[in-house]
């Protein structure tokens, strides 16, 4: 009789307890706001990402993948926080003079590349329709859309096979942000239209 494998945790749908304080998994101040959050995300990304460590031992390897997956778990716990209104940002959109990435709704998509290839698909396709700002490789991109006309960032974070984009807009000075799904879906179309999936 040939043997069978078991079912894994994760298709048993176990969820991996998370430390009781998202906040301290990612090294900010409780109640910080939510661009905090994602920029320590994006930093502790960078540290973690396999990539950066290719040599590095098999024991080493699943400590940073399993760390990897409580900051992510850590992070949604926080976003899921502030969208349910659990926590104040005391200035949605702007901090002082300066104006700051705003997530509304569904604002992120998957993509079946690593963070290094995803991110240089959506710099081509960032080109083609507009103009790139900042390129923070391999994690963050800030550019124009000429149409829907509005400043956007997209962030890449390192998930099983691929990569997850999110996209935060940028309050304009008019503040008439366009829909934040239309502009994923947008982006999302015209990277499958890249890779020859659309």
């Amino acid at each position: 009789m040939p043997l069978r494998r078991a079912p894994t945790r994760r298709a048993l749908g176990y969820r991996r307890p998370m430390e009781s304080d998202p906040w301290a998994v990612l090294g900010v101040e409780p109640g910080a706001p939510l661009e905090v959050a994602h920029v320590a995300r994006r930093r502790l990304a960078r540290e973690l990402h396999p990539d950066a460590h290719a040599g590095a031992p098999a024991d080493e390897h699943r400590s940073r993948t399993t760390r990897m997956a409580a900051v992510n778990d850590a992070f949604a716990a926080i976003e899921a926080q502030w969208r349910s209104g659990a926590s104040e940002d005391p200035a949605p959109g702007r901090v002082g003079d300066e104006p700051r990435p705003q997530s509304l709704g569904d604002a992120a998509f998957s993509v079946g590349l690593l963070p290094v290839e995803a991110f240089e698909a959506l710099v081509l396709v960032a080109r083609c329709l507009g103009e790139v700002l900042v390129v923070d490789e391999p994690y963050l991109i800030e550019a124009y859309l000429e149409e829907p006309s509005t400043f956007y960032h997209l962030s890449l974070a390192p998930e099983a096979g691929g990569s997850e984009v999110t996209v935060d807009l940028v309050a304009p000075d008019s503040g008439v942000l366009p829909p934040i799904g239309a502009v994923r879906d947008l982006l999302a179309d015209e990277l499958a239209t890249l890779l020859g999936r659309g």
